[in-house]
């Protein structure tokens, strides 16, 4: 596990405070990125914060973080060499100025999913707020779940070329990139039925046909892919003659 420490002076005013992570709940796949949000509520005479989130580096890869709404810039991260844990410290000030209570976000964070077909949780902990004239209690902290989504021969489906033109397009028909066993329908945008593959073996070659080889016009199309085991994805295909 590693920590990320934040340690954020404010030019805020708060009294007591709410911390939570947004979203709570994240669904991610592995490979796609997604942005946390460290957010403090209810608060009145805040003037600055610390906080540890905790995260498991052999699921997920620390990127970057930024400042929220409550700052004006950030600092650089370092590795204290004491620390067998890996701490990021993050520093972070706001201009004093014409400054308002209640709510707003403390820094944005960005990971990277390194697996997939796991569970786990963000943690905050170690959480401290200072304020004027005095610290802040923190009453109540909202941390965030990951489900991690396996990818499915879904993920690979690509249907191409997406539009179909006949002044860019030397051959006259689009590619269907699908697991094995899959049926392809293919209907109007009024959902009329006019072309359909069963049990197709990748890659699948669309002639511009209707059912009975006939050429079909240019327009709009809606395709329906379903594999083997039931599964659906559906999608537009544009042609223009």
């Amino acid at each position: 596990m590693k920590r990320l420490f934040f340690f954020l002076i404010l030019a805020h005013i708060s009294f007591s405070a709410n911390i939570k992570i947004k979203p709570g709940d994240i669904f991610i796949k592995k490979g796609e990125r997604f942005t946390l949000e460290i957010f403090a509520e209810e608060f009145s005479g805040l003037t600055g914060a610390q906080l540890n989130l905790f995260y498991d580096s052999t699921k997920l890869g620390f990127e970057i973080a930024t400042a929220g709404s409550l700052f004006d810039d950030i600092g650089d991260f370092f590795l204290p060499p004491d620390d067998d844990k890996q701490r990021v410290l993050i520093a972070a000030a706001k201009d004093y100025g014409n400054i308002e209570n209640g709510s707003g976000t403390i820094a944005l964070i960005r990971f990277l999913s390194l697996s997939e077909g796991w569970n786990g949780s963000l943690t905050l902990s170690d959480i401290i707020l200072t304020g004027t004239p005095s610290d802040i209690p923190v009453e109540t902290i909202t941390n965030a779940y990951i489900h991690s989504i396996p990818t499915t021969a879904f993920d690979n489906i690509n249907v191409y070329p997406n539009p179909w033109r006949s002044d860019k397009e030397i051959n006259p028909w689009i590619v269907f990139e699908t697991p094995d066993g899959s049926d392809i329908f293919i209907y109007t945008i009024s959902g009329r039925l006019i072309r359909e593959f069963r049990d197709v073996r990748s890659p699948t070659k669309w002639m511009l046909d209707n059912q009975f080889n006939k050429p079909i016009s240019s327009g709009m199309y809606i395709y329906q892919i379903k594999d083997r085991d039931g599964r659906k994805t559906m999608g537009k295909i544009g042609i223009a003659k």
